[in-house]
């Protein structure tokens, strides 16, 4: 990392919204056509290097602290699962930092690829689930199910950005477990603090 930046989740918050991955006015965000003044794009983060791997290292020290409590709040995982796309590119990053293998969950036939998954794995494997940014949880549960009809195990699911719109619950339901890395509350109060916003 240039001159190592130091983890910090509202640094990725401030850096998100310099770099236009936080817009306002009136959007349709998700499959669930809910109505938000806020749009959040977090695939912005891959014209800065810095930011992606600030945030590669932020979901591992995350996954590590969840892993290292004496009541583990994370499952051990043998791979990585991206949600197309924004996902994908955040599980290739986290891969890439912490050499565990990458897999990709392809729910539609695209070009000569059908659907099923990428890369190599073991049947009985637990997969982690990555993805940009969450809303209601619809592509993750999709994703979830794709990897359980190939025979993998899904327990727990990593995310940037958590709209706050009853994810947490939904995949709580479904028997998975969603950490998120920025919540959209406190980037919202994080840029009222710095005036960017009012």
């Amino acid at each position: 990392m240039a001159k190592e930046q130091s983890l910090d989740n509202l640094w990725l918050a401030q850096t998100l919204f310099d770099l236009g991955g936080v817009q306002f006015g009136n959007f349709t965000v998700s499959e669930s056509a809910v109505s938000s003044p806020v749009f959040v794009n977090p695939k912005v983060l891959i014209s800065n290097l810095t930011a992606l791997r600030v945030a590669s290292k932020l979901m591992q020290q995350e996954i590590n602290l969840a892993q290292s409590l004496r009541r583990p709040r994370v499952h051990p995982f043998a791979v990585v699962a991206g949600v197309p796309v924004g996902g994908l590119l955040l599980a290739t990053a986290y891969s890439l930092e912490t050499n565990i293998p990458l897999i990709y969950a392809r729910s539609r036939p695209e070009g000569t690829g059908k659907r099923g998954i990428e890369g190599r794995f073991t049947a009985g494997d637990t997969a982690l689930i990555i993805d940009d940014l969450i809303t209601r949880g619809s592509s993750i549960l999709e994703t979830a199910e794709l990897l359980s009809e190939n025979g993998l195990k899904v327990k727990d699911v990593i995310v940037l950005v958590d709209r706050e719109h009853g994810a947490v619950e939904r995949l709580r339901h479904q028997g998975y477990n969603l950490i998120s890395i920025l919540k959209l509350d406190v980037m919202l109060t994080h840029y009222m603090s710095r005036g960017l916003i009012s």
